[in-house]
């Protein structure tokens, strides 16, 4: 990834929407300089001769946008030795993830928010409604790894039921 200057991290993408003889409307998204980020900021400007009017909503769209969905499994204690770290602690609220996420080790340290978004097998209810839960990468879920993220226990029991052994979450990077 290259590295980018401050004015390149102040990206703003502006839509015309409407352009009239008297006045234009424009909507001006900004996601601090990360194109695959949440929107922080949506301002809407209406310029004319008499008119200005500025609205600015904060909005967190990322999850409806860019948000990661597969099966997530869980793992009990201790979590160490971990690929990432070692024998260094990390907390409990940690995780390994497959080869999806992976990518040969630039996802250790990496968080995500995860949330259980329904079952994977035959327990009905798994998810605990709408509970998100913020777990550090710290390990590699190899081949046998039944989900794209392998949870701590701690972590999978506060999104589901851990009696459903394999649920179905939704991951954003945080």
């Amino acid at each position: 990834m290259k590295e980018t200057s401050k004015a390149e991290d102040l990206m703003l993408l502006e839509i015309l929407l409407e352009k009239w003889s008297e006045f234009s409307l424009v909507l001006v998204l900004d996601s601090e300089g990360d194109p695959f980020g949440e929107i922080r900021s949506i301002s809407l400007f209406v310029t004319g001769e008499r008119v200005s009017l500025t609205v600015t909503m904060v909005l967190c769209l990322s999850s409806i946008v860019h948000a990661i969905q597969g099966k997530a499994v869980f793992y009990g204690p201790p979590y160490l030795p971990s690929a990432s770290y070692g024998n260094q602690k990390n907390g409990i609220m940690v995780a390994g993830v497959s080869d999806a996420l992976w990518q040969r080790g630039r996802a250790c340290g990496k968080r995500y928010r995860v949330k259980c978004i329904g079952g994977a097998n035959q327990v009905l209810h798994p998810c605990k409604n709408g509970k998100t839960v913020v777990v550090k990468v710290v390990d590699y879920c190899k081949a046998r790894c039944q989900g794209i993220i392998n949870l701590s226990r701690d972590a999978f029991s506060t999104i589901a039921d851990p009696n459903a052994g394999i649920v179905l979450v939704e991951l954003n990077e945080v």
